[in-house]
């Protein structure tokens, strides 16, 4: 079996409740007291309208996540993410001392 199909194969949606959006957490990580919005009505009015709101992290404003079935395969895939991640960052502290 090729890798995409095993993949596939072993791959789950589940659906996630929500919209598909969140507060970016630059604006609210540390609460937002009453206080803050009694003081700032343009800002409580812009944050409940949904102006600080990006895309969900884990599903993109897809609401559904893959969740994988076999552990092996999700050991493979951490793996490989794990791989990538350690060489972007690689690639970025070169490219901070000029590379």
């Amino acid at each position: 079996m090729r890798s995409r199909e095993l993949y596939r194969s072993n791959l789950k949606s589940v659906q996630l409740e929500g919209k598909g959006m969140h507060v970016n957490p630059s604006i609210d990580a540390n609460g937002i007291s009453a206080e803050t919005f009694a003081e700032d009505p343009d800002f409580a009015e812009a944050y409940h309208r949904g102006d600080y709101n990006v895309p969900c992290y884990e599903c993109d404003r897809r609401r559904v996540v893959p969740i994988c079935l076999d552990e092996e395969v999700q050991r493979g895939l951490d793996m490989v993410a794990a791989t990538i991640a350690q060489h972007d960052a690689e690639v970025e502290a070169e490219r901070q001392f000029g590379a």
